[in-house]
This record gives C-alpha cells, sequence and structure tokens, in this order.
C-alpha cells in the first residue's frame, strides 16, 4: 500500500511538470481561449509603404475589431528579409509574434545560401496564405515597349544600357529578372533596391527600363498614367489586370510559379492558438470586403493554411531552387 502511494505522489508530481511545461492538452485549450490577452505583434521583413505594408496593415485593423486587442505592424527590413525573419524565429513561441512574408526568406534563399540565422523549414508554422501573388512586369511610360517582345527588342537594341529593379538580392524580381535577361539574350543590369517603394520610383522616373513587381504597386501606378503593364506571371489571367496577358501567352514559358503573401507563427506554438489564428485569419481574407481590397489589387486571395499550405510550400522550395539553379542566379 505505501508502495502504491508512493508511486501515485510520482505520478501527481510528473502530471504537474508536464502541466507546468505546457504538455497538456486542457491548458493549451484553456490558453488558446483566452487568447489573445494582450496586444499581437506582426512582423514584416520590408520597408514600410509597400504591397505588403498596406495588406497587413488592412487585416491588422480587422482582428484589433474582432479581438479588442491592438494590432501592432512592425517593418524590420534587411539583409534580403533575414533581419525580419529571424525576429519571429527568436520570438516567444506564444502567438503573439507573427511574421507576414513573401517566398524570399523562406523559400528562395535556402536555395542560395549554405547557411541562414533560421531554420526556413523547422522553425515556422506556416499559419495561413493569404493570398496568391503573381507579379507584373512593367515598364516607366517613357520606354517604348507596349509589349514583352518589343521590350526584348528594346533591350537588344541597346546593350549594356539598360537596367532592371528588384526589392533585392535574390528576390523573386531578381529571379525573375535573370530568367527574362536570358529568354531576351540581352544585356542588363540588375539594381537591388530595399523595398517596393524605392524602386517603383527610380523605375517612374526612368533610372531603370523595367522590373517585375507585385500587382499591388503595378495597378496603383498604372492608373497615374506612369508605368505600362506588359505581362503576368503565372497560369492563369488575373481579375484585375484581366486585358494583361500571361508571361506565357506573351511567348515567353517558365515564369509560371507565382509568389504570396502569407502569416507565420514559431512552429513551437501551441495547435490550438495556432488553429484560433487561422481560423479567425482565413475568415477575414475570405469575407467579401477583404476579398474584393485583394482582388482589385491584382492578387487571389486564398486563406488556406496550416497542412494544406504546409504541403504546398514544399512543392515550391523545390521549384524555386530549380529555378534559381537554371538561371545561374546567386547572390552578389
Amino acid at each position: 500500500m505505501a508502495r502504491l502511494k508512493s508511486l501515485l505522489v510520482v505520478a501527481l508530481a510528473a502530471l504537474a511538470a508536464l502541466a507546468a511545461l505546457g504538455a497538456i492538452g486542457p491548458v493549451h485549450a484553456q490558453d488558446a481561449a483566452s487568447y489573445p490577452s494582450r496586444p499581437i505583434r506582426i512582423v514584416i521583413p520590408f520597408p514600410p509603404g509597400g504591397a505588403t505594408d498596406l495588406i497587413t496593415r488592412k487585416i491588422g485593423e480587422k482582428l484589433t475589431q474582432k479581438w479588442g486587442q491592438p494590432v501592432v505592424v512592425e517593418n524590420k527590413p534587411g539583409a534580403n528579409t533575414i533581419i525580419g525573419t529571424e525576429t519571429v524565429a527568436r520570438a516567444d513561441p506564444d502567438g503573439y509574434t507573427i511574421l507576414m512574408t513573401a517566398p524570399a526568406g523562406l523559400l528562395q534563399l535556402p536555395a542560395l545560401m549554405a547557411k541562414l540565422p533560421y531554420d526556413p523549414e523547422k522553425d515556422f508554422l506556416p499559419l495561413t496564405q493569404i493570398a496568391e501573388v503573381p507579379t507584373a512586369l512593367i515598364v516607366p511610360v517613357d520606354v517604348p515597349a507596349k509589349s514583352v517582345r518589343e521590350l526584348g527588342d528594346y533591350v537588344r537594341a541597346n546593350p549594356g544600357k539598360t537596367s532592371y529593379a528588384s526589392l533585392g538580392l535574390a528576390a523573386t524580381q531578381h529571379i525573375y529578372g535573370e530568367a527574362l535577361k536570358r529568354a531576351f539574350k540581352g544585356d542588363s543590369t540588375h539594381v537591388p533596391y530595399k523595398g517596393d517603394a524605392p524602386a517603383m520610383t527610380d523605375l517612374v522616373a526612368g533610372r531603370v527600363q523595367y522590373m517585375f513587381n507585385n500587382p499591388v504597386s503595378a495597378i496603383n501606378f498604372a492608373k497615374q498614367g506612369r508605368v505600362r503593364i506588359l505581362a503576368v506571371t503565372g497560369e492563369q489571367l488575373l481579375p484585375g489586370l484581366p486585358d494583361v496577358p500571361t508571361m506565357a501567352q506573351a511567348g515567353i514559358p517558365g515564369f509560371e510559379v507565382v509568389g504570396w503573401f502569407s502569416f507565420f507563427v514559431h512552429s513551437k506554438t501551441p495547435r490550438a492558438i495556432a488553429e484560433k489564428l487561422h481560423a479567425e485569419l482565413s475568415s477575414i481574407i475570405r469575407s467579401p470586403e477583404m476579398s474584393d481590397f485583394l482582388r482589385e489589387r491584382g492578387t487571389i486571395p486564398t486563406g488556406i493554411g496550416l497542412e494544406e499550405f504546409a504541403r504546398k510550400m514544399a512543392l515550391e522550395r523545390r521549384a524555386w531552387a530549380r529555378l534559381i539553379k537554371d538561371n545561374d542566379i546567386r547572390l552578389e
């Protein structure tokens, strides 16, 4: 009997220790029920003023209205998105620090760098995909090209005199820019910028002659009559740009992989909290108001997440690695 009591005491002590560590399901469920009880931080590894910033703040407002807790958007650009991405990898895994990003730091950089200060596969839980983001090939209005073919002619007619912008080394725009340069059999100089806003400023001013960029910025500047949109990446026409052909339709295949805007949390975030976040974010993204907001800016709202998005990322990781290798793209 004494031995039985001793075993019972040990078992109860073990259960208490596990509960303290948050390892028991009901404790996580209780945490999720009270979540969020304080402000939430969303980290963006890009400068303010771009598409990621605009969309994140819009969604953040909806979260604040729903939960009554402030949502603080923090822009932490630099080092090809590594700084902002690492911030979330090092944050407490409690669901109060969220990463909003594009493929660069998690799918593209691993094919370009032997070592990163975080593990792109093990440190992050794909929370929900906001939207797929095909890129748009755009030129300033003073470049005499009204089609992709005419842009190729222009580049070849001006060897060494043209340049294209990107949102940073190894960004989607850089990868596609190098692929297009090879397709053109021309010679253009890559000019990396620290984000959307400065790149568009120089494009509009004619300091660079073309670039791939997200349709959010492309459409805004096209409506102002300051840029011309020649084509979009991906396999389908965009609702916001119904008259603009895909790259394949314009005669240049190989640009079918598209980017996205997505939310992530630390991989050790309690599952119940991650599922609560996913459910609320997906509901916001799929709402008529937000869906229209995203479509009007040339993106394709999805709201997928967790297992489905994790499988999608695994496929895209291989696709980006192949594209980077085939075009011999390197960090300069």
